[in-house]
């Protein structure tokens, strides 16, 4: 069975430009897919680029390379990222990582600032939720606990949020540990809601809906 990486490499401005055109001649080892400002993204089956990367580095020793590395399972999506330099690399940071996922006829016409902020907003109160224990409400309260309670494993439990400012409304909704599925509606003149109240709301940890 394979299993599909995706590995997102920074370089400085204009080394993937350059590295494209060598890449026509066939002087990569890797495919590039795709190159947004000073990233590249790569696809690969059953292997990380990362040995790749690695060795580019050697061939370009001025250049640092950071490098983040996700496998094809959004809804447990575990992160690596790595610097490479003069063919050494380093881990530098691991852990989950939320994926949101809008639809492209959404995201074209959505400010980029505004689904950034949304993105930041939504993943500081589900880290919120998940991890505040100490104050956890119980639905009652028992000196025992009742060995035939059962969980059920296949419910599909999710804190839904809203966040309005200007004339559009984001919705997030999260399946599994890190998928959150976005939905946007663009509001008219009469729906705005003005964005200095929703940050006071933010400020004074009210939930956003």
């Amino acid at each position: 069975m394979s299993y599909e990486y995706y590995t997102i490499v920074k370089a400085s401005e204009g080394f993937w430009e350059k590295l494209l055109m060598k890449q026509i001649n066939k002087e990569t080892p890797f495919e590039i897919n795709k190159i947004v400002a000073d990233e590249i993204i790569i696809n690969s089956t059953n292997k990380t680029a990362l040995d790749d990367i690695i060795k580019l580095s050697k061939e370009y020793p001025e250049e640092v390379f950071r490098v983040k590395i996700a496998g094809e399972d959004v809804y447990e999506n575990y992160v690596y990222l790595y610097e490479c330099s003069k063919g050494d690399s380093k881990l530098v940071k691991e852990g989950f990582e939320y994926c949101f996922e809008v639809k492209k006829s959404d995201s074209d016409k959505l400010d980029n600032d505004v689904l950034r902020r949304f993105e930041k907003i939504v993943a500081d109160y589900y880290q919120r939720i998940e991890q505040n224990h100490l104050n956890e409400v119980k639905l009652e309260l028992k000196f025992e606990e009742d060995q035939n309670d059962k969980e059920d494993e296949n419910a599909d439990v999710s804190v839904i949020i809203k966040y309005k400012t200007g004339n559009v409304c984001l919705t997030a909704k999260k399946f599994g540990l890190t998928y959150i599925s976005v939905d946007v509606e663009f509001l008219d003149k009469t729906d705005k809601i003005k964005l200095s109240e929703r940050e006071s709301q933010i400020e004074n940890n009210d939930l956003p809906f």
